[in-house]
């Protein structure tokens, strides 16, 4: 992936880990793999959201900036 810096970005990979989710969920929220890899919609320049976020403004504007690919890039974004 090529960001509008010029710089490569990384293509991330998600996966589960079963006993480490088990022993962390104790204490966090731990989201799978599957909730990760779910694939953001656009519409020309549009994002559309179709779940539940706290996203604010300045947050949004920045996910139409570097217009990334899933869930999961924008909760382990790079951007900021």
């Amino acid at each position: 992936m090529l960001l509008r810096n010029g710089i490569s970005g990384f293509n991330i990979t998600f996966m589960d880990a079963p006993q480490l989710s088990k022993e962390l969920s104790r204490y966090y929220q731990v989201v799978c793999s599957d909730e990760l890899n779910v694939l953001l919609r656009y519409s020309g320049a549009e994002l559309l959201l179709d779940h539940k976020h706290e996203l604010n403004k300045a947050e949004l504007e920045q996910v139409k900036y570097w217009k990334p690919n899933t869930i999961g890039e924008i909760v382990f974004n790079f951007w900021d």
